[in-house]
This record gives C-alpha cells, sequence and structure tokens, in this order.
C-alpha cells in the first residue's frame, strides 16, 4: 500500500468513527403519532342482543344489532342497524329501527341517526314516526328530535320539525312548521 493510499484510508476510517460517534451521542428523536382518525373502541361485539333493565327489575329496552362497539372518550357504545324494542310504563311495545345509534354508558339515553322509524307494536292504534335523527328516554318514556319529522296515525299524516313525546300519555309536541293531512270524514 502507498502513503497515498494508507492517508486516504486514515481519513476514511477517522470520517467514519466521527460519524458513529455522532449518531450514538444525537438524542433520539421523539415518536410521532401515526394514528389517523376517529379513537378507536375498547372492544366490540357482534351480532348480539342485550335486555336493559330499570333499578326495580322492569325492562326498559331491548337491543339487538349486527354490531356494537364501546367508545370510551364519548362514554357510549355504538351501534350499527340497530332494532330497539322500548317498552314503557302502560306495557305498550315500541320498535326503532335506524342505520346507527348511540347509547350512553348509563343507558338512559339512546340516539338514532339516519332512517330512523318508530312503531308502536298495536293493532288497535298503530303509530309511526320517522326521521333521520331521534333522542329516546326509555326511563322517562319521552322521544326528542329537532329534525323535520313525520307521523302517521289513523290515516292522517302530521310533519314538522321538532318534537317532544311522552309515549305513554300519547302527547305529542311538534315544535314548528306544523302540517297535517287528514282523513275525511265518511257520512253514512
Amino acid at each position: 500500500m502507498s502513503t497515498r493510499q494508507t492517508l486516504i484510508f486514515l481519513i476514511l476510517m477517522a470520517g467514519a468513527v466521527v460519524t458513529t460517534w455522532w449518531v450514538w451521542l444525537r438524542p433520539e428523536a421523539p415518536p410521532t403519532d401515526d394514528f389517523i382518525g376517529p379513537p378507536r373502541s375498547d372492544y366490540e361485539l357482534g351480532q348480539f342482543d342485550m335486555q336493559v333493565f330499570d333499578e326495580t327489575g322492569t325492562l326498559r329496552y331491548f337491543v339487538e344489532a349486527p354490531r356494537l362497539a364501546r367508545d370510551s372518550q364519548r362514554e357510549s357504545f355504538t351501534i350499527d342497524s340497530p332494532r330497539v324494542r322500548l317498552f314503557d310504563q302502560q306495557e305498550q311495545h315500541w320498535l326503532v329501527t335506524a342505520k346507527s345509534g348511540y347509547i350512553d354508558v348509563r343507558g338512559d339515553r339512546i340516539d338514532f341517526n339516519q332512517n330512523v322509524v318508530l312503531k308502536r307494536d298495536s293493532k288497535i292504534d298503530p303509530i309511526r314516526f320517522a326521521s333521520e335523527h331521534l333522542s329516546a328516554f326509555p326511563d322517562a318514556g319521552r322521544i326528542e328530535t329537532a329534525a323535520p319529522i313525520e307521523i302517521k296515525a289513523r290515516g292522517g299524516t302530521l310533519t314538522g320539525t321538532g318534537l317532544t313525546a311522552e309515549l305513554a300519555a300519547k302527547t305529542y309536541r311538534i315544535e314548528q312548521d306544523f302540517h297535517a293531512t287528514l282523513p275525511t270524514a265518511h257520512s253514512d
């Protein structure tokens, strides 16, 4: 090896040592948060059904859906395509279907979203509510929405925006833009 080759070799070795020493002493970069999107659920259930009772042991509602996910940040359960059967104090049964819903962790409020339909299971006096959003309070026997609502009962149709309904008492209050189409009375 010539003197020139030896000198180049020593310079390269010195450069390698300095680079290694610099990398070794350099502080580690803080980890980056690569997560993009909503928080993930704590757990999920597939094809489930659930019965919810009040403090006295009375069945308040029954839920069945293809998926439930617990969201710890919102303190709620997200349900896909829920079918919820509500039971009021007068033993009437109401069936709610929607594209999605949320149940709070205490179980005293259920929010339904997209294509929400609420029907009373009654052959004598059927009634149907339809909206894009509906909140149910099973313990209070109440439903509410600020969205447009359509109510069909006894051949008539009521529409408006905003609703508060006491299901057991059969009182329904539409907040604004109320319109009614009622069947004509037949005199025989």
